[in-house]
Formats: structure tokens, C-alpha cells, sequence
């Protein structure tokens, strides 16, 4: 059986969480500890990260899974980029304590772990993000900041933790666009207008927080990554 096989199973395994049987691929068939998917670029420890797996997460890093080389997928995307955008704030946490300097990594979008955390109203890994140093006005490639990504997204706390970090509320994108213009809704842009308000009077930001529907909300955009469902393997009959 080729090694091709081998490192799907090995993906499969790492999906479904069987650490015990993720070690077995790594020893006995000597498959490298990153193994990359072919179609994506993912290494495994993307895909325990994205089905929150964080024992295999754990036993990767403190194997050294990117103690060489920083992992990458085929559209720049980081790990933190992914346990940000699957919600996965433990294994954010483990992570960047081990490898800081990525908080200033960009994917292919221009995108830093910080607008993808705000796209995903992840404000603990925000909050950590900015305490470590991330800009809080870095534009994406568009020259959308973390803000207007939060204004689109109708994230009225995230909203507030931005510009009470420093986030500026009239700067423009690519197509002269302010937060304001983005604005997920009629309240979003009100709460924004109400903590800038704050800010130029010199007042407390005020708190708010909308209970919003997902039918009204739009996906959220992916981060150019295919992952496969964990499937049922007897992965006994390969050893």
C-alpha cells in the first residue's frame, strides 16, 4: 500500500480523534509529522485543529510540527487562521503561545489571524491577539480593516472591543467604504456611531449585543480549504 493511502487514513485518523492510531501512522509507517494533503495544502495539524481534536493538537506541537518551518497551506493560511476560523480557541491559545510571531502572518487575501477572528466574533482570541502586539487597523487586501469586517458581520461586542483597542471608525477600503457603510444593519450602524460618539467625547464605549437570526446572516467566507468528513475505517486491518 502506498504512502498516499497511508497519509489519508492518517487524516482520517486525526478527524475522528484516534490519537493512539495517529501515532501508529507516524512510527510504524513513517509518515512525516506534517504529512500535507496534496489538495490543499493542510498538514494534519490543520485538520485536528479544524475538527478540534486538541489532544492530537497538542501531541503534534509538542512533537515539534512546526519547529522548522511554519506551516502553510496553498493560500497562505496559518493555523492560527484556522483554529480562528473553526472557533477552536484552545488550540488558538497552545498555538501562538509556541509560535507568536504568526499573529503578523497574511494569507493570499491579505488577511491576518485577527480579521479572520473577527469575522468570526472570536474576541477572547481578539482580546490576545492585540495584547501580543497585532495592529488593530492592518488592513486585508481590500483595505478592509478588522472593523469593517466586524460592522459586516453585525458583531455589536466586537465592534466595541475594536475601537476600545484603538480601531479606527473613519478609514476607507479600497472602494471608499467606512465601517459605517458596511454595516450589517440599521442597529449595527447606531451602535458604531454611539462608540465613536464615546471615543471623540472622551466618554466609556458603550456595550451592546443584537440576537440575530443565521438565517439573515450570510455564510462565512472560507479560507480556501477542502476538508473531507471523518470516515469509518477499521484501521486495525492496515497494521
Amino acid at each position: 500500500m502506498g504512502d498516499e493511502i497511508y497519509q489519508h487514513l492518517l487524516r482520517g485518523a486525526v478527524a475522528e480523534g484516534n490519537l493512539f492510531q495517529v501515532k501508529r501512522f507516524i512510527t510504524r509507517k513513517g509518515l512525516p509529522l506534517q504529512c500535507p494533503d496534496p489538495t490543499n495544502g493542510w498538514p494534519i495539524l490543520f485538520y485536528a485543529m479544524r475538527y478540534a481534536q486538541n489532544e492530537i493538537v497538542m501531541f503534534l506541537l509538542e512533537a515539534g510540527h512546526d519547529a522548522r518551518e511554519i506551516s502553510k497551506d496553498f493560500a497562505n493560511n496559518t493555523a492560527l487562521m484556522v483554529a480562528a476560523e473553526y472557533k477552536n480557541e484552545e488550540a488558538f491559545m497552545a498555538y501562538v503561545a509556541q509560535y507568536p510571531q504568526t499573529i503578523f502572518c497574511t494569507n493570499d487575501e491579505g488577511k491576518t489571524a485577527l480579521i479572520v477572528a473577527t469575522e468570526r466574533g472570536m474576541n477572547g482570541i481578539i482580546q490576545t491577539l492585540i495584547d501580543m502586539g497585532a495592529d488593530v487597523n492592518a488592513p486585508d487586501s481590500t483595505g478592509s480593516t478588522p472593523l469593517h469586517h466586524a460592522a459586516a458581520w453585525g458583531y455589536f461586542d466586537t465592534i466595541t472591543l475594536l475601537i476600545a483597542c484603538g480601531a479606527h471608525y473613519n478609514v476607507k477600503n479600497a472602494r471608499g467604504w467606512t465601517p459605517f457603510d458596511w454595516a450589517y444593519s440599521v442597529e449595527t450602524r447606531d451602535h458604531l456611531q454611539e462608540c465613536a460618539t464615546a471615543v471623540a467625547e472622551k466618554k466609556p464605549i458603550p456595550t451592546g449585543h443584537i440576537a440575530r437570526s443565521s438565517s439573515g446572516i450570510p455564510k462565512s467566507p472560507s479560507i480556501s480549504a477542502f476538508t473531507p468528513q471523518p470516515q469509518k475505517i477499521d484501521l486495525r486491518t492496515f497494521f
